[in-house]
């Protein structure tokens, strides 16, 4: 009896109050009496020990319940109790957790996967009806080969936290960034339904539906995280929950890329709403000293895949690759998720092997093919499940009938993750010494002075292009650049975005003015015999002088030491004067930034996909 009371009266101490003492005291202490009547009745020739195990056995049974029912009344429910001592409420979450765990096991299975992933049919003889496939012979990765596949599992609070919030029936965005392999560039269309985020938004829903799940597609092909690491929030939906990203093959001989990766990384990891992150490396099959993209043999399907056997040059790749290496290293240093192709299949397209044929798991030595984005959407979803069985199991141990945000992800959100990162592994600074990417309104913010110039939006809807405006000649702007962080005496590149066309446009001077240097010149606008408008990115290469320049901007402006000033002069090409400034963007070393930026701008970031 004082063992029960004891239970009784921690329980009454949780939920404190004294009614609920006494129901729960009365209930416990029949059913444990009544059962320990019972027990020594069939107990009466046994020993006398075995009898008072057998009564203390039964009261801890009974507290046990008493405890288990205090827990669901303190969230607020009340539970029925059953004469076996067992709640509704918990018996039927337990019945509800046994059911989503099927389900998520089923949905890993080879038969469900190519059901969830299979596709349209596409007209016979285009390139379409060549690539936009999913044959259901392909194989896919066994367990083990999953397994080896994964090249950081990483710390799994933030894909159980995206897991409980599954779990609990609300809908998730799902984000993409990466070069030409997520864009889908071997493909059809960028909106492919090869892809693997694509595949990997319709695991989600196919396993968690009733709500309608997001996808966002922010890659930009031919461009690295030397881009990206400036531009992501033009990309990436500030609330996504899941961001898968992409740059394996991407990154510039000799460049700067992993650290811009690093500092890209970062910034994924900071975002107010702490998505989970998951790393996807597709795997490098050039050579060491090999150019060719192709493999060998002629094209066939429409551009689509290489024909013929594999030969000695086609099998001339080496698992060293310095950038999946770099980044393979990252995503362990930040405890990030990382699943590879390389990894994964290696030592079987090493040797030939017919269950996964180099020229059809892969488009080119760059792009996996259709077969390929399937193994990488099978190595993430395998991953994502892992969390949610994780989840469930912790529910089933912890007794609880319902799902509700844990104080870990709720300290995730709280946390000031800037600061708790720690120092950086490969990047020299946690931030690039210059680096911004600024269009629309933001071209606002960084007008330091301007006459004529304004901010207009012209056009509609797709063709819709807002910037500053300046119609004649005389008419100037002086637009910011932050050069604080900047070393004395260092070189960088700013990336000015502008509209030409054929008809109206003018020319504009450029030049530096304050705490930057660089060579005055000329950008005309006008592009004679053409029939479009559209962006254009012009590359202008500044210094931070050695020393202070002696005169200073007027402009009050934070970060505005540095600024380019544009002025439109008096000839033109086209009898008229207009120029039109798109965006501006900043970085140390130029790379592929301004491919990617020009891509970027006119690649414009799409919009949520529910389908």
């Amino acid at each position: 009896m004082a063992g029960s009371l004891q239970y009784v009266r921690t329980g009454a101490f949780l939920v404190n109050t004294l009614l609920l003492l006494l129901l729960l005291w009365l209930h416990g202490w029949s059913g444990a009496s009544a059962r320990s009547a019972t027990l020594a009745h069939h107990a009466a020739t046994a020993p006398p020990r075995n009898v008072l195990a057998a009564h203390d056995a039964s009261l801890r049974a009974s507290a046990e319940r008493i405890e288990a029912a205090v827990r669901l009344l303190s969230r607020g429910k009340h539970a029925e109790l059953h004469d076996n001592g067992a709640s509704t409420e918990l018996a039927a979450a337990a019945r509800g957790g046994d059911a989503i765990a099927r389900r998520v096991r089923h949905a890993l299975t080879e038969r469900r996967l190519k059901h969830i992933w299979r596709m349209p049919k596409q007209h016979p003889g285009t390139r379409a009806a060549a690539v936009e496939v999913h044959n259901d012979t392909w194989a896919l990765l066994s367990e083990r080969q999953i397994a080896r596949g994964l090249a950081s599992a990483g710390d799994p609070l933030r894909m159980e936290c995206l897991a409980t919030k599954l779990l609990s029936g609300a809908p998730v965005r799902l984000a993409v960034i990466g070069g030409s392999v997520s864009f889908g560039t071997t493909f059809t269309t960028s909106r492919s339904r090869a892809l693997f985020h694509w595949k990997v938004y319709q695991w989600l829903n196919a396993t968690f539906p009733g709500v309608t799940h997001e996808h966002y597609s922010g890659a930009v092909p031919a461009s690295g995280p030397s881009y990206m690491e400036h531009c992501v929030h033009w990309h990436v939906d500030p609330h996504a929950d899941l961001v898968l990203l992409e740059y394996a093959v991407n990154f510039e001989p000799g460049g700067d890329d992993a650290a811009a990766f690093e500092r890209l990384l970062r910034k994924l990891l900071a975002m107010p709403n702490r998505p989970a992150v998951v790393i996807l490396n597709p795997m490098e099959l050039m050579p060491a000293d090999g150019k060719r993209i192709h493999f060998t043999g002629p094209k066939q399907f429409n551009d689509g895949y290489s024909a013929g056997p594999v030969d000695e040059e086609d099998m001339g790749f080496q698992y060293a690759a310095a950038a999946e290496d770099a980044i393979n290293a990252l995503a362990q240093y930040y405890g990030v998720p990382c699943v590879s192709l390389r990894n994964a299949l290696f030592t079987e397209l090493k040797a030939r092997s017919a269950a996964f044929p180099l020229k059809l798991v892969f488009h080119d030595r760059h792009h996996p093919g259709a077969w390929g984005h399937s193994l990488l959407a099978q190595m993430v979803v395998h991953r994502l499940s892992q969390a949610v069985m994780a989840v469930l199991d912790e529910e089933a141990h912890s007794h609880s009938y319902r799902r509700v945000s844990s104080p870990q992800c709720e300290q995730l959100a709280a946390d000031s993750w800037s600061a708790s990162l720690g120092a950086p592994l490969i990047s020299k600074v946690a931030e690039a010494e210059v680096g911004m990417c600024i269009k629309e309104e933001g071209l606002k913010s960084l007008m330091a002075d301007a006459r004529g110039f304004e901010y207009r939006v012209e056009g509609s809807d797709a063709k819709m292009k807002p910037g500053l405006i300046g119609m004649h000649p005389g008419d100037h702007v002086l637009l910011c650049v932050d050069v604080s962080r900047a070393p004395r005496g260092g070189d960088f590149v700013v990336i000015l975005g502008h509209l030409i066309s054929y008809e109206h446009m003018g020319i504009a001077s450029i030049e530096c003015v304050g705490d930057c240097e660089c060579k005055s010149t000329q950008v005309d606008a006008h592009v004679q015999g053409g029939k479009f408008s559209v962006f254009k990115a012009r590359t202008i290469h500044m210094m931070r002088p050695a020393k202070a320049a002696e005169q200073r901007l007027a402009s009050q402006k934070p970060g505005c030491g540095c600024a380019l000033r544009l002025s439109i002069l008096k000839e033109t090409s086209s009898g008229e004067h207009k120029f039109k400034v798109l965006s501006l963007m900043s970085a140390v070393h130029e790379g592929s930034i301004r491919y990617g930026h020009q891509t970027g701008f006119n690649v414009r970031p799409m919009g949520a996909r529910t389908s």
